[in-house]
């Protein structure tokens, strides 16, 4: 019994830094297109979010997830040009092995929390 319930804790504790680093990344990838898009830069900026990745526009980059993460929700992210606002959303990032979600909120004014 002892042994299972460090199994159990030890795996979550593997789990946690790749979910970091995955919420590490899009929180900044989401900054930058903001960024860009207040910087006046051609095409609007944004987020496309599907299951298991996440294209940046206009640059039509894609980034994938690693395996055991995906967006329970599926919205896109439009920043205004010049202000960088957009509408107030939240994401869901799953982690598919432990089940648990990780929100994301993101204000009209491009904050996450």
């Amino acid at each position: 019994i002892l042994f299972a319930f460090a199994s159990i804790n030890l795996i979550g504790s593997i789990r946690r830094p790749a979910e970091a680093g995955v919420y590490d990344i899009l929180i900044s990838d989401i900054r930058s297109q903001q960024l860009k898009s207040m910087t006046g830069g051609a095409g609007t900026f944004g987020i496309n979010f599907a299951a298991n990745s996440y294209t940046l526009t206009p640059d039509n980059f894609t980034v994938n997830l690693p395996d055991g993460f995906t967006f329970t929700t599926t919205p896109q992210i439009v920043f205004e040009k010049g202000t960088g606002k957009v509408a107030d959303m939240t994401v869901l990032l799953q982690d598919t092995q432990s089940g648990e979600i990780r929100e994301i909120k993101i204000n009209k004014y491009g904050a996450t929390y």
